[in-house]
């Protein structure tokens, strides 16, 4: 019906207590160039997940048909168990291009918290860039959390040109087991897609005798939104540094990184090294 409804959003935040502790462990294992890593790690997701508790009804023809005024939200967080592990080897001496660093990392997580879109068009959470906060929109259909596996894998290459320029190449991979087409992202209210990819540049470099650094990152996601981080940094006295960064989003809209179409932003940063 596209009704405005009014919302009482409460943030459930885990008490601190032994049962709520987060754990993990982590095995590595060195042979000569290569190395391995096998984790594991018991912790709570990083972004809460809404539960619609017990709606208020008004009286008249709209409490008669059983829409709400007010509805309650519970923001809480629950424990996902990842499991993971890395690879990297160094690679000496290839055709064309000497040597490498070859990187490989994986994550599995059990119970992960996703959202369903149910087909009631009532609500939809909204992400407010300016703030960070969550607000809730009437129109769309009301998001539920689902609890399913997903899984996702980094593949990357390191590579030192000319002893002080640093590039580094990755493509990224994630994918939710069972998924369907009521998926939502959380901070856009869109369909997720059940395999999304991206592909990361980063370039790092020093100057005049490491004083002056410079550093790019570019994020490519696989419809073609963008995130583009581009840094310089000096050093004044040994002791003063300065940086200067810029975070630029663009591409396709609806996307991970164009939701932040309008938060272009350009930050200063001094640090006083004792």
């Amino acid at each position: 019906f596209g009704i405005p409804t009014a919302f009482n959003v409460y943030e459930d935040r885990p008490d601190v207590c032994g049962k709520n502790s987060e754990y993990g462990l982590m095995w590595r294992q060195n042979f000569g160039p290569w190395s391995y890593t096998v984790n594991y790690f018991h912790h709570f997701t990083d972004t809460p997940a809404p539960y619609a508790r017990e709606p208020v009804l008004y009286g008249g023809l709209l409490g008669a048909m059983g829409i709400p005024q007010i509805v309650n939200l519970e923001l809480e967080y629950r424990k996902v168990d990842s499991f993971g592990g890395s690879f990297d080897a160094t690679l000496s001496d290839l055709p064309l291009i000497g040597s490498i660093i070859l990187r490989l990392e994986a994550i599995y997580n059990h119970n992960n918290v996703f959202l369903r879109a149910t087909g009631d068009p009532l609500l939809v959470p909204v992400q407010n860039t300016d703030n960070g906060a969550v607000v809730w929109e009437a129109g769309e259909p009301m998001p539920e959390p689902k609890r399913e596996d997903d899984w996702m894998y980094a593949i990357g290459i390191d590579k030192m040109v000319l002893t002080d320029l640093f590039l580094s190449f990755q493509f990224i991979q994630s994918h939710i087991r069972d998924w369907d087409s009521t998926f939502v992202h959380p901070l856009t209210g869109k369909e997720i897609e059940d395999d999304e990819r991206w592909f990361t540049f980063l370039s790092q470099k020093d100057w005049l005798n490491e004083r002056m650094w410079t550093k790019i990152l570019v994020v490519v996601g696989q419809h073609g939104d963008n995130w583009i981080q581009p840094q310089i940094s000096y050093l004044f006295r040994d002791k003063i540094k300065v940086l200067v960064q810029g975070n630029f989003y663009g591409g396709a809209p609806d996307r991970m990184w164009t939701r932040f179409d309008d938060a272009d932003n350009i930050a200063l940063r001094v640090t006083y090294q004792f």
